[in-house]
């Protein structure tokens, strides 16, 4: 009895010692792993060149014309204004937790869904060479 419990006992340690091992590896290596929203895919925490960093500073601020003038597409601005003005009164600034989605790029712009809650998730389309606001759907 007396050597089973031995056994075991030594099949624990050397079993646990492989689990932490591994996790110093991972750790040695800098891997990062993303979390995957169901809704938006892999979440983009930002850095200070990322255009999720951008979008976190774009919603973050007053809705106000300056902010237009700031950050929508001069082409877009009026429909934008006519579309969009009620529901971003009413949003920004965001001062709750909401997550971003990795740059999806295209041809010509890149597009960013923004994760506010359930009920509002924003898809915004930005112009490539401005990384201005040229369509928003939510």
């Amino acid at each position: 009895m007396y050597k089973k419990i031995c056994l075991f006992t030594l099949l624990l340690i050397i079993s646990s010692n492989f689990v932490f091992s591994n996790e110093k590896e991972l750790l040695n290596y800098n891997i990062t792993i993303s979390p995957n929203n169901p809704i938006i895919g892999e979440i983009d925490y930002g850095n200070t060149k990322s255009v999720s960093t951008y979008i976190y500073n774009i919603l973050k601020e007053d809705f106000t014309k300056e902010w237009i003038e700031k950050y929508v597409c001069e082409d877009y601005k009026f429909m934008f204004t006519k579309k969009y003005s009620k529901l971003f009164i009413d949003l920004l600034p965001i001062n709750t937790i909401f997550y971003c989605s990795q740059l999806k790029s295209f041809e010509n712009n890149n597009s960013i869904s923004v994760y506010i809650n359930e009920d509002k998730i924003l898809y915004i389309i930005l112009e490539n060479k401005t990384n201005k606001i040229i369509n928003i759907k939510y």
